[in-house]
């Protein structure tokens, strides 16, 4: 995920970010915060970063989807689709990303 430290957007996506490098712990899920420094935002230029968050997907070297904004609904299948050949044996939903509400803890 492409972002900057002030993107409210980017921020707001974080715990579902989160909770997609749980559940496809084989995949290698990075953040490369753009206003990091000046070799960070050298690489985003140089990708066509032009908002943020933006989502770059890669297997075997190869980008095989990109996508930007933090509206679920358009990004989270994209991610999925992008990811989940990758992730043998995993049937990955957009419903496993909602994060555990305190309904579903095993405190009882």
């Amino acid at each position: 995920m492409c972002k900057s430290s002030h993107c409210k957007p980017c921020k707001a996506f974080m715990p579902k970010y989160q909770r997609m490098a749980e559940i496809l712990s084989d995949s290698l899920l990075l953040e490369l915060t753009g206003d990091h420094s000046a070799e960070t935002k050298k690489l985003m230029v140089s990708w066509g970063v032009k908002s943020t968050p933006t989502f770059r997907m890669y297997r075997n070297g190869e980008m095989v989807a990109t996508t930007t904004g933090a509206r679920e609904s358009k990004v989270l299948p994209v991610l999925i689709e992008a990811l989940k050949d990758g992730e043998k044996g995993k049937n990955i939903k957009a419903e496993d990303l909602e994060a555990p509400t305190e309904d579903d803890s095993d405190d009882e």
